[in-house]
């Protein structure tokens, strides 16, 4: 008669992040909470969370650190990408069977902002651009500026110029669709 509302192991952890534990105890832990769901007649909303990130992966397989967001590494690293591949097959390949898994949730707190990644998307924000408007004179009349070139145009968010701020979002929302995108098809 425990309470889980209290205790529901939400608060116990050792600092390390649980999806990429190095000797599989954490997936472990989760087959047998499964187990239980099973037996229990228990609906499992399964989240493979992505954004977990082990730091000493991050490190050792060199891949870019950015920002300061919810997601701190390049998304879009081949190695990443691999390790994402790696990572969903193998614990999708576990969890297949279980019937109790009412769906999967490929991410949660969905938080990503382009400007944060440290330059990695600049490139991608003035091809975007130029192929929204075409040439720099499009351009500087709908934001009312004077940029020379596609590449002199910053990737930030702007209030104060409501074309600039509606592209920052439209870029920004295509990035990350982009990157979910890309986790859906791996399940």
């Amino acid at each position: 008669d425990e309470n889980l509302l209290l205790n529901g192991d939400f608060e116990v952890g050792d600092g390390k992040f649980p999806v990429f534990y190095e000797d599989g105890s954490y997936v472990q832990q989760i087959l047998e909470k499964l187990e239980v769901c099973e037996e229990n007649n228990i609906s499992v909303s399964f989240l493979l969370s992505p954004h977990y990130f082990h730091e000493s992966i991050i490190d050792e397989y060199g891949i870019r650190r950015v920002g300061f967001g919810f997601h701190k590494y390049d998304v879009n690293s081949p190695i990443a990408r691999q390790i994402m591949d790696e990572h969903f097959k193998n614990v999708l390949n576990l969890v297949k069977d279980y019937t109790c898994i009412a769906n999967i949730t490929v991410s949660n707190e969905p938080y990503f902002r382009v400007e944060e990644c440290d330059g990695l998307y600049d490139e991608r924000w003035h091809q975007f651009l130029e192929g929204v408007y075409g040439n720099i004179d499009t351009l500087n009349q709908t934001y009312g500026s004077s940029y020379k070139a596609f590449s002199d145009v910053p990737l930030v968010q702007n209030e104060k110029i409501p074309a600039m701020n509606y592209d920052y979002w439209t870029f920004n929302s295509i990035q990350f669709a982009t990157w979910h995108n890309y986790l859906a098809d791996l399940c």
